[in-house]
């Protein structure tokens, strides 16, 4: 997947409309069908080749270290796409050209499909194009991306644009993750302008409702993404009724070159030249035409009478044909003698069924027999490494869970991997509550503002006490928590203008750290201790005021009032290299000041503008969440060295109408990894030692880790070649690993034998 990369500099600037769906659609109406129609038939061509030219504006180039990383990714991103399109409708993706603008000057932008249509038809050549693309890394556009539908084959190049992109995606790419953003977006406007419209708005019956409001799990084409859950409601594939619409626009313009043998040359060329035989004449070249190679083409495999019940020009025993019943699977579909719910062109009764009742995962995790609240499409209750009947993310004592206060009643808890919400926690326990926060023993401590107390949560089971006593010390509607280097538990005291500290263990009153009206605080909300060991207080008079961590003392004003637009500062956290980030309620903003100083350094969160944010919390991946509680309610997450948009973690919550403070569950003694999985199961299911994954230890492994230790990662990752101690690492490479895994090889495995 060759391309000539151009990058174009110059300067422009844009005016950009504020942010508010996901897709735009320009064109016609498909011809959508409504009922199942045959996958094909006659001679079968293979597949065909969709020739792409990408655009990159400044903003995508900015994601990227440089623009040789940028031109990369474009090869990566399309090949992703094109892997989806080769899967489900046998096109595959061609980049003829790369052109990157990493400083601006690109005679058109994001905001304006139109105007970037207009540009390539009036001054590009695309002969030999299919598909012309802009990726942008802006934020705050009118859509996440827009595309004209149809026209693929129409003459011209069609055109998409795809924004918001994140400059990263996992690979491989095989299912569900908040992290396909870049995948799902630039494969769904490319679907538009092979002719499709959404699931839930070109297709009768719809395939899914998540564009009418109905949430659920959805395939490229749907807006699933916009339920809880986000990306990991989509799976990564188009729809079996979507490929029926793109394989009928792609057929009908007959628009697209045949390259059946994978080779990059077009089947007539093939043919035309040394390359290849085509006895038959039918214009396909013979090697591409023996499916079960017993040196018979398959046309005449059929005339002889081998089987083609579907009449597409493949013999049947070629075919997928999942349930032995001697019919391809695509007939038992199209006849419906086989379910197919999720629409991935395999029989229900095949997909995987991880407790084999005979029911799809799929089915009992879409009708709600079974749990996936990590939204992966594997029933809870089959990830049990250790067999205990409880599912991993229980037994590792929901780490990284999310737990946001909600002003209506109650705490939220949302999974780590999906942003999915799982219960509510203290009902009827806490009133109004401003904040939450995790103490040393993993409890959670909540601010109950109404009743003047804090509450004690135990989320493994819900038990629940009053930790702090209703009044205790003079508590009057507490706003803030945080708890000391010394484990003491600092409450922000808003009737009183002051900060109390209690006995973190017991709930005792300790005495005022803050004195009421100290340094001029008033009606304090939030309060985080610094690097210094500080402690900082954000006060109703706009500004946010330093006082000495050991003793409470007044040190000084350290974000002055309305500094940089602060106003009403509420959540507070510092970044690791020491800056403080405020969510300013009142201005809209999350503002970063210099830590050493108080100096303000600018506005963090990028073009889109948050509204009335309260809660701000470092989370576990080392990123900036946010939550947003003017208009619709989120919890947004923002990359913290990038400082750009990531995503909405927690999205479209009605249980989630007003949130304040929030905390994330730290990570299990059961897990020194964090990935999910206790730390037994880890040792049980790897070999240890076996830092390659080739099946033993041995030579090749220890060199793995001492390249490690040396910082190179490129034959095995970091992850895996740290060893000690207790089998899952500490993040540093050093000596132990390498004794280890010498060990290892030796057969001396006793570090896992000892947990």
């Amino acid at each position: 997947m060759k391309a000539d990369v151009t990058i174009s500099r110059g300067d422009r600037s844009t005016d950009l409309p504020p942010f508010p769906e996901f897709c735009g659609v320009k064109g016609g109406m498909p011809a959508v069908p409504t009922s199942p129609t045959a996958a094909g038939s006659g001679i079968h061509r293979g597949r065909r080749v969709a020739e792409v030219a990408i655009e990159g504006d400044q903003e995508f180039v900015a994601l990227f270290a440089d623009e040789t990383a940028a031109a990369e990714y474009v090869v990566q991103l399309i090949g992703a796409v094109s892997d989806i399109y080769m899967h489900d409708v046998n096109v595959t993706m061609m980049l003829s050209q790369v052109r990157l603008w990493p400083v601006g000057g690109a005679p058109f932008d994001a905001s304006n499909l139109g105007g970037f249509a207009d540009y390539w038809i009036n001054n590009e050549d695309t002969t030999g194009l299919n598909l012309v693309h802009l990726l942008s890394g802006r934020r705050g556009l009118g859509y996440g991306g827009i595309a004209y539908v149809g026209g693929t084959c129409g003459g011209d190049a069609t055109y998409g644009i795809s924004g918001y992109l994140l400059g990263s995606f996992p690979t491989p790419v095989v299912g569900p993750n908040l992290g396909n953003w870049d995948v799902i977006v630039t494969t769904h406007e490319m679907g538009h302008n092979m002719g499709t419209f959404h699931t839930h708005d070109g297709y009768s019956p719809t395939i899914d409702d998540c564009g009418n409001g109905v949430p659920g799990r959805g395939t490229i084409m749907s807006y699933c993404h916009t339920h809880p859950g986000g990306t990991k409601n989509i799976q990564m594939m188009l729809h079996r009724r979507v490929e029926e619409v793109i394989e009928a626009e792609v057929a009908g313009g007959d628009c697209m070159w045949f390259d059946c043998n994978g080779n990059g040359i077009d089947d007539v060329d093939d043919i035309a030249g040394p390359t290849s035989a085509d006895v038959n004449g039918n214009g396909v070249p013979d090697e591409c035409e023996d499916c079960n190679d017993n040196a018979v083409l398959d046309d005449q495999d059929i005339i002889l009478g081998a089987a083609d019940i579907n009449a597409n020009g493949i013999p049947d025993d070629c075919e997928p044909d999942c349930n032995g019943n001697n019919n391809p699977d695509d007939h038992d579909i199209l006849l419906a003698l086989a379910d197919d719910v999720d629409g991935n062109n395999v029989p229900d009764t095949c997909d995987p069924d991880c407790d084999g009742n005979a029911v799809a995962d799929y089915v009992e995790i879409v009708t709600g027999v079974k749990e996936d609240f990590d939204r992966n499409l594997v029933p809870d209750i089959c990830q049990d490494c250790d067999g205990n009947g409880v599912s991993d993310w229980r037994d590792v004592e929901r780490e990284f869970n999310l737990f946001v206060a909600d002003r209506s009643g109650h705490v939220r808890e949302y999974h780590r991997k999906s942003g999915y919400p799982i219960q509510n926690h203290g009902v009827a326990t806490v009133s109004d509550p401003r904040d939450a926060v995790f103490g040393a023993d993993r409890q959670l401590y909540v601010a109950s503002f109404n009743n003047d107390r804090v509450m004690r949560i135990d989320v493994d089971t819900g038990a629940f006490s009053a930790f702090v006593a209703t009044g205790s010390g003079g508590l009057s509607g507490p706003t803030g928590l945080t708890f000391g280097t010394g484990g003491d538990l600092f409450v922000a005291s808003s009737g009183t203008s002051s900060v109390i500290r209690y006995n973190g263990l017991t709930g005792a009153l300790l005495g005022t750290f803050v004195a009421a009206g100290s340094g001029g605080l008033v009606s304090p909300n939030g309060l985080t201790f610094g690097p210094n060991g500080n402690l900082y207080v954000g006060s109703a008079d706009h500004r946010v005021i330093q006082y000495n961590g050991a003793t409470g003392a007044l040190v000084g004003t350290f974000a002055a009032a309305g500094s940089g637009g602060l106003n009403q500062p509420r959540g507070m956290a510092f970044k690791p290299d020491g800056n403080l980030l405020v969510a300013s309620f009142g201005s809209n903003a999350i503002l970063e000041y210099l830590g050493a100083t108080g100096a303000f350094v600018g506005v963090f969160n990028d073009v889109q503008s948050l509204l009335q944010p309260w809660g701000l919390r470092i989370g576990p991946n080392g990123n900036v969440f946010v939550a947003m509680t003017g208009g619709p309610v989120y919890i947004v997450e923002y990359d913290i060295s990038r400082r750009i948009y990531m995503r909405r973690y927690v999205r479209a919550d009605t249980g989630l109408p007003t949130p304040s403070g929030f905390a994330f569950r730290p990570q299990s003694g059961e897990d020194v990894n964090g990935n999910g999985i206790l730390d037994a199961c880890d040792c049980a299911i790897n070999q240890y030692g076996d830092v390659n994954s080739d099946g033993m230890v041995d030579i090749f492994d220890i060199l793995c880790v001492l390249d490690g230790f040396a910082g190179v990662f490129t034959t095995c990752a970091m992850e895996a070649v740290d060893l000690t101690p207790n089998c899952v690492g500490e993040g540093i490479i050093d000596i132990f690993d390498i004794l280890a895994v010498l060990d290892a090889f030796g057969g001396d495995q006793s570090c896992c034998a000892t947990e």
